[in-house]
């Protein structure tokens, strides 16, 4: 049971930061206007202040 509840907490984690950093590439290229920017984490693209937020 606990591990079932860990487990869906780290997939809810990964979806939203997964989610955050959809939002976040659109709104670096509109203020930016450089081009595409990656503001993930170091290479991927999760951004954990949204996954805990």
């Amino acid at each position: 049971m606990k591990l079932k509840r860990l487990r869906d907490i780290f997939l809810m984690f990964m979806a939203c930061a997964f989610l955050g950093w959809i939002y976040e590439v659109p709104v670096g290229l509109l203020e930016t206007h450089v081009g595409y920017v990656n503001r993930g984490f170091l290479f991927s693209p999760y951004l954990s202040i949204y996954g805990f937020g």
